[in-house]
């Protein structure tokens, strides 16, 4: 065994030593193929899901719908099962899964997650799944998943601290910030998924009213100023969008830099901006993690299965190649997904040669 761990090291060094990195742990969650379809009543979202990870136990996962979410209709729902325990929260639209187990495990207490809804037909849900603590997302077209948490400190905590609690923490190989809004659709998402005002990472420190994101990849960044940090405003309330980039200031109100107003939150009642000198009195704080330099590139923690919300007891026909041939009678039995032709086009199984369809 050391003559085995001697040889593991000295490929290590040597990899490294020529510029290569060693191969990291799998880390891998993947949807099965197709669609999924709720015809009524509570359906597994994804029987087949898989989960490889091959660096130990896994301590949470969740389960989410997207940005189609209703509130007043839809739900996850989970049976506490081999160690884990679920906790559902119906305004954010998330279910919790926690509990120090194995891959496999939360392989199978994923594939067990069920969707219901009183929603009307005819519509579809994104439900996302996810290892670890953070919400995925990709609103703004980024080069890879982001993932968002909201932390509770438990009582205030300063922009500064909040900052510097936001980069201690790692999300399976993916470096924390302090969340970069930097598109309207990461603003609408992000703030349907917090539960209190928060900290977010713009500050004018550097230099008085020019406003940038100073943490994250865009805090890495050299401007077009030559500053560091992306820039996005400049001045107070009537000041200006700097070089067209997003922003959501309370308009008219904010930024209005009183009293060492210098660091960014934002409001859960509308998702605009706010400025608030560092010591004010915040408790919470979201991370963002996704395209820092150092993260996993092979790291897959999350993927996407869509529901499809069919009315029971319809009829659907089968895709026919022969468009005039006159079509059967058909069961409502569902057997396979739809196709990529047809894709609300349900494969059903024949019971008669030629009696008039029902509905």
């Amino acid at each position: 065994m050391k003559n085995h761990i001697k040889i593991i090291t000295i490929v290590t060094s040597l990899l490294l030593f020529c510029g290569i990195a060693p191969l990291s742990a799998a880390t891998d969650l993947s949807c099965s193929g197709g669609e999924a379809f709720w015809i009524g009543s509570a359906v597994p979202v994804d029987p087949s899901l898989t989960v490889t990870y091959d660096a130990g136990n896994i301590d949470d996962a969740l389960v989410s719908i997207g940005t189609d979410f209703d509130s007043s209709k839809d739900t996850l729902a989970f049976s506490d099962m081999l160690g884990i325990t679920g906790n559902w929260n119906p305004t954010t639209g998330v279910l919790r899964l926690n509990g120090t187990t194995t891959p496999a495990n939360y392989q199978a207490a994923l594939r067990s997650v069920t969707f219901n809804t009183t929603a009307a037909f005819g519509t579809s849900r994104n439900i996302d799944f996810a290892l670890g603590t953070a919400v995925p997302a990709n609103p703004c077209g980024f080069v890879s998943d982001h993932f968002y948490e909201a932390i509770d400190a438990g009582g205030n905590i300063t922009w500064t601290a909040a900052k510097a609690a936001a980069e201690t923490l790692t999300l399976f190989g993916l470096q924390g910030y302090l969340i970069t809004i930097t598109c309207e659709s990461e603003n609408d998402y992000v703030k349907t998924k917090i539960q209190s005002d928060a900290w977010i990472g713009a500050s004018d420190i550097g230099n008085l009213t020019r406003w940038r994101w100073v943490t994250g990849p865009e805090g890495l960044m050299v401007d077009i100023d030559t500053e560091t940090g992306l820039r996005f405003w400049d001045g107070v309330e009537t000041g200006a969008v700097y070089n067209g980039r997003y922003n959501n200031w309370n308009i008219g109100l904010q930024p209005d830099n009183i009293a060492g107003e210098r660091y960014g939150e934002i409001y859960i009642l509308d998702g605009t901006w706010n400025n608030l000198p560092d010591s004010a009195g915040i408790q919470s704080y979201i991370v963002e993690y996704g395209d820092m330099p150092g993260d996993d590139p092979a790291v897959k923690i999350t993927d996407t299965k869509v529901m499809r919300l069919a009315a029971p007891g319809i009829i659907i026909i089968e895709k026919q190649t022969d468009l005039t041939a006159r079509p059967r009678a058909l069961s409502s039995k569902l057997t396979t997904a739809p196709t990529s032709l047809c894709p609300m086009v349900i494969r059903t199984t024949p019971v008669k040669s030629h009696p008039a369809l029902t509905r």
